[in-house]
């Protein structure tokens, strides 16, 4: 995408954002525009960052102008940057992801032996733009069981994982038929959940990365609770996230809205484990093992 010359540029962005294009859409067009006029020296950046990386800067990555990203009080600026950040680290670790799609998804571990059809994949998903980079994913055959989107950034001079989303079977699919698939993997996975398996995954993979630590989004400041969605910071989500990082020992810092978690693998010490779940738990621990052992960025 070209440096911003105009407010015709300015427009055609707006368009761009808000497509396709309806009568209904010219308020948001002109209210994207005056916002992206606003802001106009942090986009030029932002598209000068990415133009040196040859990444393609896309109407949804400037779409951060208007709508949340990751985390709701994010201001403009945060958002483009967080963005740019990503590409710049990940362009020298694995630049191949800066390339990722839908489809195919980057198979990058699979469980087939020990629950049929299950694999381990990472992908770019536009439903959850807002939530992160890349999403990391518990496939069975074509259906995603669990995702995690993930954005990797740097806080306090640590290479982090920002993770703007944990997510189960989309609503889809009936609940009862979810809840059997859940119990299905959760057994053959020894106890271990899905979407307590796919952190693990996620510690593995930006461990390769070069990240130090994950960042999830507390429960307050996940991205649906922005005032672009309307009022919704008293609304209850399905899936609490602050409950869910609380139970993978995750510390919350409460000045930035963030759980703190550590990539260190949560296999258990068999000592410290009563006796009639070590076998249990040695299953367990030797998935978790296998799994850091086979995973593969490319």
């Amino acid at each position: 995408m070209a440096i911003i010359n105009s407010r015709k540029d300015l427009f055609r962005l707006a368009k761009k954002v808000h497509k396709p294009l309806p009568l209904k859409n010219i308020f948001h067009i002109i209210k994207y525009s005056i916002l992206a006029n606003k802001h106009r020296a942090e986009i030029e950046n932002f598209i000068t960052r990415l133009n040196i990386l040859n990444i393609p800067v896309t109407a949804e990555m400037l779409g951060v102008v208007e709508w949340p990203y990751i985390h709701n009080e994010w201001d403009v600026k945060t958002k483009l940057n967080k963005i740019a950040v990503h590409y710049e680290i990940v362009s020298k670790s694995y630049p191949h992801f800066m390339y990722i799609s839908t489809a195919p998804c980057y198979k990058i571990c699979d469980f087939d032996s020990v629950s049929k059809g299950v694999f381990i994949g990472i992908d770019y998903a536009k439903w959850f733009t807002r939530e992160g980079e890349l999403v990391i994913n518990i496939f069975r055959d074509d259906l995603r069981v669990a995702s995690m989107a993930f954005t990797i950034g740097v806080y306090e001079d640590d290479v982090v994982a920002f993770v703007g989303a944990v997510q189960g079977i989309h609503a889809g699919v009936p609940e009862d038929e979810s809840l059997a698939i859940f119990k299905i993997l959760t057994k053959d996975f020894s106890g271990l959940r899905p979407r307590s398996l796919l952190l693990e995954a996620l510690k593995v993979v930006v461990s390769k990365l070069g990240v130090n630590k994950i960042l999830g989004v507390s429960e307050q400041n996940r991205h649906h609770r922005h005032a672009y969605f309307g009022n919704n910071q008293t609304t209850v989500f399905k899936n609490d996230y602050n409950l869910f990082w609380e139970e993978h020992g995750g510390e919350l810092i409460k000045d930035i809205g963030f759980y703190k978690i550590s990539v260190v693998p949560a296999i258990k010490d068999l000592s410290e484990v009563v006796s009639k779940k070590r076998g249990l738990y040695r299953r367990r621990n030797e998935l978790l093992t296998d799994l850091i052992n086979t995973v593969t960025l490319g």
